[in-house]
Protein backbone atom coordinates (compact mmCIF):
# COMPACT_ATOMS: atom_id res chain seq x y z
CA UNK A 1 0.00 0.00 0.00
CA UNK A 2 1.29 3.36 -1.11
CA UNK A 3 1.99 5.57 2.24
CA UNK A 4 0.21 8.73 2.89
CA UNK A 5 1.35 12.00 2.35
CA UNK A 6 1.59 13.37 6.05
CA UNK A 7 -0.48 16.50 6.64
CA UNK A 8 2.16 18.90 7.22
CA UNK A 9 4.34 18.08 3.91
CA UNK A 10 0.67 18.39 1.84
CA UNK A 11 0.38 22.26 3.36
CA UNK A 12 4.09 23.22 2.45
CA UNK A 13 3.91 22.04 -0.56
CA UNK A 14 0.54 23.93 -1.25
CA UNK A 15 2.58 26.68 0.59
CA UNK A 16 5.11 26.67 -2.43
CA UNK A 17 2.77 26.68 -5.17
CA UNK A 18 1.04 29.09 -3.90
CA UNK A 19 3.70 31.72 -2.90
CA UNK A 20 5.05 30.48 -7.20
CA UNK A 21 1.78 31.15 -8.68
CA UNK A 22 1.57 34.85 -6.68
CA UNK A 23 5.26 35.72 -7.96
CA UNK A 24 4.68 34.26 -11.99
CA UNK A 25 1.77 36.54 -11.63
CA UNK A 26 3.15 39.66 -10.31
CA UNK A 27 6.16 39.31 -12.58
CA UNK A 28 3.44 38.83 -15.82
CA UNK A 29 2.34 41.88 -14.38
CA UNK A 30 4.80 44.13 -14.22
CA UNK A 31 5.94 43.35 -17.85
CA UNK A 32 2.80 43.98 -19.01
CA UNK A 33 2.37 47.33 -17.29
CA UNK A 34 5.84 47.83 -18.69
CA UNK A 35 4.78 47.15 -22.31
CA UNK A 36 1.36 49.41 -21.85
CA UNK A 37 3.87 52.16 -21.19
CA UNK A 38 6.41 52.26 -23.71
CA UNK A 39 3.64 52.03 -26.14
CA UNK A 40 1.59 54.99 -24.92
CA UNK A 41 4.84 56.64 -25.20
CA UNK A 42 5.43 55.74 -28.70
CA UNK A 43 1.92 56.79 -29.53
CA UNK A 44 2.36 60.30 -28.10
CA UNK A 45 5.98 60.36 -29.68
CA UNK A 46 3.98 59.28 -33.19
CA UNK A 47 0.81 61.49 -32.47
CA UNK A 48 3.09 64.74 -31.60
CA UNK A 49 5.68 66.20 -33.74
CA UNK A 50 8.80 66.87 -31.96
CA UNK A 51 9.70 70.09 -33.70
CA UNK A 52 11.00 71.67 -30.93
CA UNK A 53 14.55 70.12 -31.19
CA UNK A 54 14.45 70.91 -34.98
CA UNK A 55 16.36 74.13 -35.64
CA UNK A 56 16.86 76.31 -38.80
CA UNK A 57 20.30 76.65 -39.69
CA UNK A 58 21.16 80.47 -40.64
CA UNK A 59 24.28 80.86 -43.28
CA UNK A 60 27.15 82.04 -40.98
CA UNK A 61 27.65 85.29 -43.68
CA UNK A 62 24.57 86.74 -42.86
CA UNK A 63 24.86 86.56 -39.07
CA UNK A 64 21.80 85.45 -38.02
CA UNK A 65 21.36 83.31 -34.44
CA UNK A 66 19.95 79.75 -35.18
CA UNK A 67 16.50 79.90 -33.84
CA UNK A 68 13.83 77.05 -33.11
CA UNK A 69 11.17 77.46 -35.13
CA UNK A 70 8.37 76.24 -32.94
CA UNK A 71 6.98 78.61 -30.61
CA UNK A 72 8.00 77.99 -27.08
CA UNK A 73 5.56 80.16 -25.17
CA UNK A 74 1.79 80.27 -25.96
CA UNK A 75 -0.26 83.48 -26.00
CA UNK A 76 -3.67 84.01 -26.20
CA UNK A 77 -4.20 87.19 -29.26
CA UNK A 78 -6.40 89.02 -26.69
CA UNK A 79 -3.03 89.88 -24.58
CA UNK A 80 -2.54 92.49 -27.44
CA UNK A 81 -3.91 95.97 -26.75
CA UNK A 82 -6.19 96.61 -30.22
CA UNK A 83 -4.89 99.66 -31.77
CA UNK A 84 -7.86 101.90 -31.95
CA UNK A 85 -6.30 105.56 -32.64
CA UNK A 86 -3.46 107.28 -31.47
CA UNK A 87 -2.46 104.71 -29.19
CA UNK A 88 0.83 103.04 -31.44
CA UNK A 89 3.10 102.74 -29.02
CA UNK A 90 1.27 101.02 -26.66
CA UNK A 91 -0.06 98.54 -29.26
CA UNK A 92 3.37 97.79 -30.70
CA UNK A 93 4.51 97.30 -27.75
CA UNK A 94 2.18 94.65 -26.64
CA UNK A 95 2.31 92.98 -30.54
CA UNK A 96 5.79 92.86 -30.81
CA UNK A 97 6.38 91.06 -26.79
CA UNK A 98 3.54 88.80 -28.05
CA UNK A 99 5.57 87.96 -31.24
CA UNK A 100 9.05 87.73 -29.49
CA UNK A 101 7.71 85.17 -26.87
CA UNK A 102 5.97 83.01 -29.61
CA UNK A 103 9.49 83.76 -32.10
CA UNK A 104 8.12 84.97 -34.75
CA UNK A 105 9.43 88.12 -34.98
CA UNK A 106 12.33 87.36 -37.51
CA UNK A 107 10.23 89.59 -39.99
CA UNK A 108 10.41 92.68 -37.54
CA UNK A 109 13.93 92.73 -37.10
CA UNK A 110 15.49 91.77 -40.27
CA UNK A 111 14.68 92.68 -43.89
CA UNK A 112 13.61 90.36 -46.91
CA UNK A 113 16.53 88.14 -47.45
CA UNK A 114 17.52 87.35 -51.02
CA UNK A 115 14.69 84.78 -52.75
CA UNK A 116 15.92 81.41 -53.89
CA UNK A 117 17.40 80.22 -56.69
CA UNK A 118 18.20 77.25 -58.17
CA UNK A 119 22.13 77.45 -56.55
CA UNK A 120 20.43 78.50 -53.15
CA UNK A 121 21.64 76.15 -50.30
CA UNK A 122 19.48 74.44 -48.34
CA UNK A 123 20.68 76.42 -45.11
CA UNK A 124 19.42 79.67 -47.15
CA UNK A 125 15.87 78.40 -48.61
CA UNK A 126 15.31 77.11 -44.66
CA UNK A 127 16.16 80.74 -43.85
CA UNK A 128 13.65 82.59 -46.39
CA UNK A 129 11.18 80.47 -45.58
CA UNK A 130 11.12 80.98 -42.04
CA UNK A 131 11.47 84.90 -42.73
CA UNK A 132 8.10 84.49 -44.93
CA UNK A 133 6.23 82.61 -42.63
CA UNK A 134 7.13 85.26 -39.89
CA UNK A 135 6.30 88.21 -42.05
CA UNK A 136 2.71 86.54 -43.19
CA UNK A 137 2.02 85.68 -39.52
CA UNK A 138 3.21 89.61 -38.27
CA UNK A 139 0.47 91.24 -41.05
CA UNK A 140 -2.04 88.65 -39.94
CA UNK A 141 -1.67 89.33 -36.39
CA UNK A 142 -1.18 92.96 -37.22
CA UNK A 143 -4.47 93.19 -38.97
CA UNK A 144 -6.57 90.93 -36.45
CA UNK A 145 -5.54 93.84 -33.58
CA UNK A 146 -6.64 96.99 -35.32
CA UNK A 147 -9.83 98.76 -35.82
CA UNK A 148 -11.65 97.63 -38.84
CA UNK A 149 -11.94 101.66 -39.93
CA UNK A 150 -8.07 101.92 -39.06
CA UNK A 151 -7.56 98.61 -41.28
CA UNK A 152 -9.38 99.79 -44.31
CA UNK A 153 -6.86 103.16 -44.46
CA UNK A 154 -3.65 100.95 -44.47
CA UNK A 155 -2.25 100.53 -48.16
CA UNK A 156 -2.11 96.64 -49.31
CA UNK A 157 1.73 95.35 -48.79
CA UNK A 158 2.83 91.88 -48.45
CA UNK A 159 5.97 93.26 -46.14
CA UNK A 160 5.56 93.98 -42.58
CA UNK A 161 8.26 96.80 -42.50
CA UNK A 162 6.21 99.07 -44.80
CA UNK A 163 2.81 98.27 -43.28
CA UNK A 164 4.06 99.24 -39.82
CA UNK A 165 5.80 102.67 -41.09
CA UNK A 166 2.71 103.37 -42.20
CA UNK A 167 0.71 102.53 -39.25
CA UNK A 168 3.54 104.58 -37.29
CA UNK A 169 3.56 107.54 -38.93
CA UNK A 170 0.11 107.44 -39.13
CA UNK A 171 -1.20 106.63 -35.67
CA UNK A 172 1.60 107.76 -32.91
CA UNK A 173 -0.20 110.30 -30.58
CA UNK A 174 1.31 113.79 -30.97
CA UNK A 175 0.69 116.12 -28.43
CA UNK A 176 0.23 119.63 -29.65
CA UNK A 177 1.04 121.07 -26.26
CA UNK A 178 4.18 119.26 -25.96
CA UNK A 179 5.50 119.93 -29.18
CA UNK A 180 4.63 123.64 -28.85
CA UNK A 181 7.00 123.32 -25.67
CA UNK A 182 9.99 122.05 -27.46
CA UNK A 183 10.03 124.50 -30.64
CA UNK A 184 9.59 127.59 -27.64
CA UNK A 185 13.15 125.95 -26.34
CA UNK A 186 14.35 125.22 -29.46
CA UNK A 187 14.03 128.64 -30.77
CA UNK A 188 14.84 130.70 -27.52
CA UNK A 189 17.08 129.07 -25.42
CA UNK A 190 21.00 131.15 -25.60
CA UNK A 191 23.88 130.65 -24.00
CA UNK A 192 24.30 132.21 -21.08
CA UNK A 193 27.45 131.44 -19.68
CA UNK A 194 26.40 129.54 -16.94
CA UNK A 195 27.52 125.44 -17.29
CA UNK A 196 29.37 124.35 -20.45
CA UNK A 197 28.62 125.10 -23.84
CA UNK A 198 28.39 121.80 -25.18
CA UNK A 199 25.66 120.68 -22.48
CA UNK A 200 23.81 124.10 -23.78
CA UNK A 201 24.77 122.21 -27.54
CA UNK A 202 23.19 119.15 -26.12
CA UNK A 203 20.23 121.10 -25.05
CA UNK A 204 19.39 122.49 -27.87
CA UNK A 205 20.07 119.52 -29.82
CA UNK A 206 17.79 117.35 -27.68
CA UNK A 207 14.70 120.31 -27.97
CA UNK A 208 15.31 119.22 -31.78
CA UNK A 209 15.11 115.55 -31.75
CA UNK A 210 11.65 115.43 -29.41
CA UNK A 211 10.47 118.64 -32.27
CA UNK A 212 11.08 115.97 -34.98
CA UNK A 213 9.79 112.80 -33.00
CA UNK A 214 6.56 114.68 -33.46
CA UNK A 215 6.34 115.40 -36.95
CA UNK A 216 8.06 118.57 -36.98
CA UNK A 217 10.26 118.34 -40.23
CA UNK A 218 13.41 120.16 -39.02
CA UNK A 219 16.81 119.96 -41.15
CA UNK A 220 20.44 119.87 -39.28
CA UNK A 221 20.79 122.72 -40.73
CA UNK A 222 18.41 124.78 -39.55
CA UNK A 223 19.69 123.23 -35.99
CA UNK A 224 23.63 124.37 -36.67
CA UNK A 225 22.29 127.81 -37.70
CA UNK A 226 20.34 128.20 -34.08
CA UNK A 227 22.47 126.35 -32.18
CA UNK A 228 25.00 129.59 -33.57
CA UNK A 229 22.43 132.25 -33.14
CA UNK A 230 22.02 131.32 -29.28
CA UNK A 231 25.98 132.10 -29.20
CA UNK A 232 26.72 135.39 -27.05
CA UNK A 233 29.17 137.92 -28.85
CA UNK A 234 32.31 136.61 -27.98
CA UNK A 235 31.53 133.60 -30.37
CA UNK A 236 31.19 136.31 -33.41
CA UNK A 237 34.18 135.11 -35.19
CA UNK A 238 32.67 131.69 -35.55
CA UNK A 239 29.27 132.43 -36.85
CA UNK A 240 31.73 134.55 -39.79
CA UNK A 241 33.93 131.85 -40.18
CA UNK A 242 30.61 129.42 -40.70
CA UNK A 243 28.98 131.67 -43.01
CA UNK A 244 32.18 132.19 -45.28
CA UNK A 245 33.15 128.83 -45.77
CA UNK A 246 31.54 126.65 -48.67
CA UNK A 247 32.11 123.81 -47.16
CA UNK A 248 29.45 122.47 -44.68
CA UNK A 249 30.17 121.95 -41.15
CA UNK A 250 28.99 118.63 -39.55
CA UNK A 251 26.73 119.09 -36.32
CA UNK A 252 29.69 117.18 -35.04
CA UNK A 253 32.30 119.56 -35.79
CA UNK A 254 30.31 122.54 -35.45
CA UNK A 255 30.08 121.38 -31.34
CA UNK A 256 33.93 120.47 -31.60
CA UNK A 257 34.93 124.40 -32.91
CA UNK A 258 32.60 125.95 -30.35
CA UNK A 259 34.03 124.50 -27.54
CA UNK A 260 37.40 124.94 -28.79
CA UNK A 261 36.94 128.34 -28.95
CA UNK A 262 35.26 128.89 -26.06
CA UNK A 263 38.45 126.95 -23.70
CA UNK A 264 40.55 130.27 -26.31
CA UNK A 265 38.01 132.78 -24.56
CA UNK A 266 38.47 131.37 -21.19
CA UNK A 267 42.48 131.22 -21.50
CA UNK A 268 42.55 134.67 -23.24
CA UNK A 269 40.06 135.42 -20.01
CA UNK A 270 42.57 134.63 -17.92
CA UNK A 271 45.59 135.99 -19.07
CA UNK A 272 43.99 139.55 -19.12
CA UNK A 273 42.92 139.25 -15.69
CA UNK A 274 46.12 138.02 -14.35
CA UNK A 275 48.24 141.29 -16.45
CA UNK A 276 45.56 143.37 -15.22
CA UNK A 277 46.20 141.93 -11.58
CA UNK A 278 50.04 142.14 -11.73
CA UNK A 279 49.83 146.05 -13.38
CA UNK A 280 48.33 147.15 -10.68
CA UNK A 281 50.16 145.23 -8.48
CA UNK A 282 53.61 146.79 -9.91
CA UNK A 283 51.75 150.19 -9.83
CA UNK A 284 51.00 150.36 -6.50
CA UNK A 285 54.97 149.24 -5.27
CA UNK A 286 55.89 152.14 -7.56
CA UNK A 287 57.97 154.75 -5.53
CA UNK A 288 56.26 158.18 -5.23
CA UNK A 289 59.32 161.11 -6.61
Amino acid sequence: MPRETSPGLKILWLWTIGTAGILVTSVMRTRLRDMEQQLTRTQEQEATPNDSIITDVVPESEGFLIEDRNPGISLPLSTIKPLTGNNFEEWFESFNIHMTLQILDLALRVDEPSKPTDMSSADERSFYEKWEYSNRSCLMVMKYTMDKSIKECVPKTERVKEFLKYVKANYTKTDKAEMTTHLKLLTTTVYDGVGGIKDHIIKLKHYFNKANEMKVELSEKFLKWLILESLPAPFDAVKLTYNALKEEWTLEELMSIVVQHAVSLKKNETHSIAFVTNHGSSMKKKPLH
